[in-house]
């Protein structure tokens, strides 16, 4: 082995070749006998090969490094670099196309990431600029009196509440998007029509408040899968047809499902859902049309939906109603075999 020197694939070809040729100038040799003037012709037969070998080797593999070479330069810093590689269809020009979409694909979930990181940042700020603001108030203020102080400690407890529940969220999201990468930590036979009626149970008191009216068609609705994470995505159906509703609304929810696939379905009144909110509404920290009778969520609701129902091999699907306004949600997860 030269030192410094790197057998790169070019040479290792081009090794090959020079070898093949010496190989058949050898066996020329021995049935034509050694002359001279036939081993001078070998040996510069063997010179040209190996040298047009290395140049036509080069040309075959510029692609490769054209490859290679946009795979170092992409960074966090720099995902818009791609190959594009023109010319002849065969497995280079495969293997770019496929580099490109992969590139793709982490781009698109980079930026998603950023944009997640952003707005959980800004969710978690706010609450905590909030109260930091109220404290400094009463500290700034020695005569503060009592009725000013609990003013304050209402506003931090809200805060507190708030920031609790955009923590809790992200740990359920979390949670969520863990099982739908992985194989879920557990599978138990769970029935969404069991998860409904935990969930209406934790809101009737709040429903009646507002004056919705509730409506419920059970039917068994077996799956397979994490019961605390289908629980959450039951609620969060229930808790967003809740706060997304109009005075004196209602909301239908039904379960059921085939040998196939079993399905819940949520329903509400509510404000003209535009088919652009309608897109967006499983992306983070969306929250929808602001007309609604419930307090505000952190925004993830309906991401958590998604996430459960994908880690459980399910999909979502959600309309809105032509009527009226609101909309419906329809989760389908695998039906459990019976």
């Amino acid at each position: 082995m030269i030192p410094g020197f790197r057998p790169t694939l070019r040479w290792k070809l081009v090794a090959c070749i020079a070898g093949a040729a010496v190989a058949m100038g050898a066996v020329c040799l021995s049935l034509a006998g050694v002359r001279p003037w036939y081993v001078v012709a070998v040996v510069a037969a063997v010179s040209v090969v190996t040298g047009a070998a290395y140049f036509v080797v080069g040309w075959l593999l510029r692609p490769l490094a054209e490859v290679t070479n946009t795979a170092r330069r992409v960074s966090a810093q720099n995902m818009d670099e791609r190959v594009r590689l023109q010319g002849r269809n065969d497995e280079v020009k495969e293997l770019a196309d496929a580099l490109d979409d992969t590139l793709d694909r982490l781009s698109e979930s980079l930026a998603s990431t950023r944009r997640f990181v952003s707005n959980a940042s800004h969710e978690l700020r706010t609450p905590l600029t909030v109260m930091r603001t109220e404290i400094d108030v009463a500290l700034s203020n020695p005569d503060e009196d009592v009725d000013e102080l609990r003013h304050m400690a209402r506003v931090v407890h809200e805060g507190c509440v708030r920031a609790n529940e955009l923590i809790e969220s992200l740990l359920w999201l979390t949670q969520a998007e863990s099982g739908a990468a992985h194989m879920l930590p557990e599978k138990v036979l769970t029935d969404l029509g069991e998860c409904l009626d935990s969930a209406l149970s934790a809101v009737e008191s709040v429903a009646d408040e507002l004056n919705l009216s509730l409506a419920k068609s059970r039917l068994p609705a077996p799956v397979l899968g994490a019961p605390r994470l289908l629980e959450r995505l039951v609620a969060n159906l229930v808790e967003n047809a809740i706060r997304h509703n109009v005075p004196e609304g209602r909301i239908w929810m039904l379960t059921g499902g085939d040998a196939h696939v079993s399905w819940v379905v949520v329903g509400n009144t509510g404000a003209a859902v535009e088919l652009e909110t309608l897109s967006m509404l499983f992306e983070p920290f969306n929250r929808g049309n602001k007309a609604r009778v419930g307090r505000d969520g952190a925004g993830l609701g309906m991401s958590i939906v998604r996430a459960v129902a994908h880690a459980h091999d399910g999909e979502v699907f959600a309309r809105a109603l032509p009527d009226g306004g609101g909309m419906e949600v329809r989760v389908e997860i695998p039906a459990a075999k019976q």
